[in-house]
Order: C-alpha cells, then structure tokens, then sequence
C-alpha cells in the first residue's frame, strides 16, 4: 500500500503551528479504481485535497463530483465540519454533461 501524501499547504508563516497540526488519513476512489491516500489537516478547507488530486491525476475539478458517502458536500467546509473521520473515503465520478 502506498504511503499517504500530506496535502498540508504552508503560506509561508507557521504561526508556531507545526507537527501538532490534526492531521487526519483521507482516501479518494477515482472511477478506475485507483485509491490515492493523502493526510489532511483537519482545520483546513477539504477543497485543498480535491485540487491536490486533481493535480496529480491531471483533472480538471469542475468536470469531477466528489462524494462522501454517496452524497455530494461543500468543497468550502473542512473535514471537521463534515465530520470525517480517519481513513474515510471520498469517491470521484465523472460528471455528465448533456443528453
């Protein structure tokens, strides 16, 4: 199993807030199957994660939905106030246009 990625994202000051940041481990389930693994801060906007995965698999966010337990959420809130737990999967699916 790969080891998780920590998608903590400094701005430059610290603030005296280092390692003893809440982090919690967050997976996410592309459509092909793929688990990425990533430790998140849990103050921080859970829309960082969605970005940083989107980066690594080289998609665009707005064509993705993402989900926590089969329901849609607010990219804006952070995993705390979703009230995420340690080692929750978030799934992706690929968001159809037309008809």
């Amino acid at each position: 199993m790969a080891q998780p990625e920590d998608v903590e994202i400094s701005s430059g000051d610290s603030g005296g807030a280092g390692p003893s940041q809440p982090m919690i481990a967050l997976a996410i389930k592309g459509q092909d199957g793929e688990v990425l693994h990533f430790m998140v801060n849990i103050h921080k906007p859970i829309k960082k994660l969605l970005l940083n995965y989107c980066q690594k698999k080289l998609l665009d966010l707005k064509l993705l939905t993402f989900l926590i337990n089969q329901r849609n959420f607010d990219h804006r809130k952070t995993p705390a106030e979703l009230g995420l737990k340690d080692r929750e999967l978030i799934v992706v699916v690929m968001t159809n246009y037309g008809g």
